[in-house]
């Protein structure tokens, strides 16, 4: 199943006869990590692109409500400066993805409904972390991920079926998100030339 599945995602893996890298980092999620991450340079500087996202998770493992969620993010992020010190040539690779709609976390009638005012929270979480991810880190690329996914919650008849509990999608959703990352690895493959 899709729930099970997303536990068993490759770390890494290489293809086109090793001209082609894919490496997913993510900090584990316990109350005793850094679960909330920022990229850092020594670590993926060799990579072309490096994709940060954490949708909205909480900094420190415990409840945040979604109106603090965007400064308790920033916060950690200027803690001891952790993207300050990032070379140009990185800051140019490094791409934000907002996080995407999702729909009512609560089952009624046996399927998922789609919540319409959850998305303006999720509006003004990208807002302001586009914002302060360009002041304090300097990053240039930003991928939203949210109005896309919020016409296809509208528009898509079935689009229920399409996740396993109303907030992570599945493969077909998954797949048209990474459409909207072309530009930023075109990009990537013309300044590798």
């Amino acid at each position: 199943s899709e729930k099970q599945c997303r536990h068993e995602i490759k770390t890494s893996h290489v293809v086109c006869g090793g001209a082609v890298e894919l490496w997913f980092s993510a900090r584990t999620h316990s109350p005793h990590a850094g679960i909330w991450d920022v990229p850092r340079e020594e670590e993926l500087g060799a990579f072309d692109v490096v994709l940060w996202s954490y949708g909205m998770h909480p900094v420190d493992w415990t409840h945040v409500p979604p109106s603090t969620g965007p400064e308790n993010a920033m916060n950690f992020v200027r803690a001891g400066g952790k993207c300050r010190g990032w070379s140009a040539e990185f800051r140019r690779k490094v791409v934000w993805l907002s996080m995407h709609a999702g729909l009512h976390t609560a089952r009624e009638q046996g399927a998922w409904r789609v919540n319409r005012n959850t998305h303006a929270w999720r509006r003004a979480f990208a807002e302001k972390m586009e914002r302060g991810l360009r002041a304090e880190c300097g990053v240039e690329g930003f991928v939203d991920l949210l109005e896309p996914t919020i016409k296809a919650v509208l528009q898509v008849p079935r689009i229920a079926e399409l996740t396993h509990d109303g907030q992570h999608w599945g493969p077909e959703i998954n797949l048209a998100k990474l459409l909207l990352l072309w530009p930023y690895l075109l990009a990537a493959a013309q300044r590798g030339k």
